[in-house]
């Protein structure tokens, strides 16, 4: 699909109609309640000095726009694909949070969150509908329910520029207790703005001020106590961009995979994914844009162990081998404890 015609289909749009955009205010999202009796896993790790954190972030690419077509191809067969092949992840790497975006559509988005509440994790979806064209965030967040979810927010963007003003995009933002005598930590889900021509200044000013209003945020959330920060983000950006050095410099952000394999970490799209040369802009060589950050407060710390790339393969269907998304997942192995 041509990049042109999917901006033109998007621009078509009319915008959304509540308001002024940067006082649209945040809102809390409901939380399903914490177990009266936590299991024997939460108990364990509650009383151990720090825990393991394993999160995986992914873009599942599941968009289309209604008489145009699949933006990434095979949308509904890869959301057939998707239940299984993230339900065997979450076992292989006994994930604790996963972030996704791109899910679009209720329908899938409840057969992947229908998985993952029988694999016993909490699931967050970002609902609102400011406008029908397409549906919510696009974001789903799910949580192990070993860890307690103190607060949940949506933070739609306040700077969006080109055809994403059509698009209700923003950060999940989620204040977790993984350890009783630690102090809480924060976790955010985003997705930031796309640049799809290096001379896009209005894209990339729009993309530094999503970074602003991140830092802001979760300034704010510091101050209250909750220092320790994850950051699980399509945040559309390569290491060697300004905006990039914005995240890691401005915001005290360590990029987890460049920490611990400086020089060789895996890429996040690639051509070798069939996905990405039939896409609306075919890639001619490996890219990375989609990140696990992490930074320590005073009180408590998050500590790398490990990081690589996942739904990085094809999956065996009943049409032929598939990749999940045009995107790869990341997944990293934080440890989260109490400094000495």
């Amino acid at each position: 699909m041509n990049g042109a015609l999917l901006a033109l289909a998007l621009a078509a749009v009319p915008p959304p109609a509540y308001g002024v955009e940067a006082a649209f205010p945040p809102f809390r999202l409901e939380v399903p309640p914490i177990p009266a009796r936590p299991s024997l896993r939460a108990l364990a790790r509650a009383a151990a000095g720090s825990v393991p954190l394993n999160v995986v972030q992914i873009n599942l690419g599941l968009l289309r726009v209604p008489g145009v077509g699949d933006i990434v191809a095979y949308v509904d067969r890869r959301a057939r694909l998707m239940p299984r092949v993230v339900g065997e992840l979450s076992l292989e790497k006994d994930v604790d949070v996963f972030v996704f975006e791109e899910l679009w559509e209720e329908g899938h988005a409840k057969i992947l969150a229908a998985e993952l509440e029988g694999r016993g994790y909490t699931v967050i979806r970002p609902s609102r509908k400011p406008f029908p064209f397409l549906q919510g965030s696009g974001m789903m967040v799910a949580v192990k329910e070993w860890i307690p979810i103190l607060e949940a927010y949506y933070y739609l963007f306040e700077d969006r520029a080109n055809y994403e003003r059509n698009v209700y995009k923003g950060m999940v933002l989620l204040t977790l207790k993984p350890l009783e005598d630690a102090p809480p930590m924060v976790l955010v889900g985003a997705h930031l703005q796309s640049v799809p021509d290096p001379r896009a200044d209005d894209s990339i000013a729009a993309q530094k001020g999503q970074i602003r209003q991140i830092g802001r945020i979760i300034g704010e959330h510091a101050r209250k106590g909750a220092e320790s920060l994850v950051l699980l983000c399509d945040c559309n950006l390569q290491d060697d961009q300004e905006n990039y050095k914005s995240l890691t410099e401005g915001l005290g952000l360590a990029d987890v995979m460049s920490l611990l394999y400086p020089g060789r970490e895996a890429p996040s799209m690639s051509p070798e994914n069939p996905l990405n040369r039939m896409g609306p802009q075919p890639l001619d060589r490996d890219i990375r844009i989609d990140y696990v950050w992490a930074r320590g407060g005073a009180k408590a710390g998050v500590t790398p162990v490990e990081a690589q790339a996942v739904f990085n393969r094809p999956y065996a269907t009943s049409e032929g081998p598939l990749y999940l998304s045009d995107h790869y997942g990341v997944y990293a192995r934080l440890s989260y404890g109490v400094e000495p």
